[in-house]
């Protein structure tokens, strides 16, 4: 019997037939501001990944918020909970906010609330929802 091949360092299939899909995609919107789209579910074949991808583009680039988006992730295992906690230990060493999104549905929600670590996190309905506030002074133009 031949072992399936693992995962490449970038590129994950997430069981589905076809081309393989990135694990994750990653965005700037603003300074200082990175959104990672998670494209799999967090268990113990995927988190290893996503966290190195996580941690060199945080150490790429001075970072004050990581936005995790959950949305597409249908499953989080121990393994994702495990991944979860060590970025948030990671971001509150390097004072960094740590925002999940996307953990309203059944799948991620109740991994996180049943084994009590999701009161740790800041939770937002969307992305949108997660983006840090911009300044009154500069949505006024500059100071008065």
């Amino acid at each position: 019997m031949v072992p399936e091949p693992r995962p490449t360092p970038d590129r994950l299939t997430g069981g589905a037939p076809g081309p393989a899909r990135p694990a994750t995609t990653r965005e700037r919107p603003s300074t200082g501001v990175l959104v990672v789209h998670l494209h799999v579910d967090l268990d113990h074949l995927t988190c290893e990944l996503v966290q190195a991808q996580v941690e060199a583009e945080l150490a790429r680039t001075p970072t004050c918020r990581l936005i995790l988006d959950l949305t597409d992730a249908d499953a989080l295992a121990a393994a994702g909970i495990r991944m979860l906690l060590h970025l948030w230990r990671l971001c509150r060493h390097r004072d960094i906010t740590l925002v999940l999104v996307g953990t309203g549905h059944h799948g991620v929600h109740v991994p996180l609330r049943c084994s009590g670590v999701l009161p740790l996190f800041d939770t937002r309905p969307s992305v949108l929802h997660a983006l840090p506030a911009p300044s009154l002074t500069a949505a006024r133009g500059g100071t008065r």
